[in-house]
């Protein structure tokens, strides 16, 4: 999936102007004595056609993604539809599920019930607080 996306334009469909956010693989932003860098070199560099190649050597078998989301944040709804857009013209099926919230928190909960979901957490936290690097974390 991320050959297929170009990231910028999925954080800008959700967060709106370009400085409102960092792009990067890190997981804490430059400001912070936690920043990284590692990995630049493979983040955010779509290339549709590779995306494609990838999808047939792997001999995807057309079902689609179940993506769950949520317009209850706003954010969350927009980064999909261009997540989904942005992957369909690679040959990915995206069935969007759009539910509220509290279904969204449950259903993340149980592996069969999706395959991807959004969330947002701050990027100043130290990282040992950050919840989604706990075994326990949905996905």
């Amino acid at each position: 999936m991320l050959p297929a996306a170009n990231l910028e334009q999925v954080t800008v469909a959700g967060l709106g102007r370009k400085e409102f956010f960092n792009l990067g693989p890190a997981i804490a932003t430059p400001e912070t004595p936690w920043y990284s860098g590692t990995g630049q070199e493979l983040y955010n560099r779509p290339h549709p056609a590779r995306a494609r190649q990838l999808l047939r050597e792997v001999g995807h078998d057309g079902r689609p993604i179940r993506w769950l989301t949520t317009k209850e944040y706003p954010y969350n709804y927009h980064m999909a539809l261009s997540f989904k857009d942005q992957l369909a013209k690679v040959g990915f099926k995206v069935d969007l599920q759009v539910v509220d919230w509290g279904t969204l928190v449950r259903r993340r909960s149980d592996p069969n019930e999706y395959d991807v979901f959004i969330t947002n957490q701050a990027t100043f936290l130290n990282p040992v607080r950050r919840v989604y690097l706990d075994a326990s974390w949905p996905g």
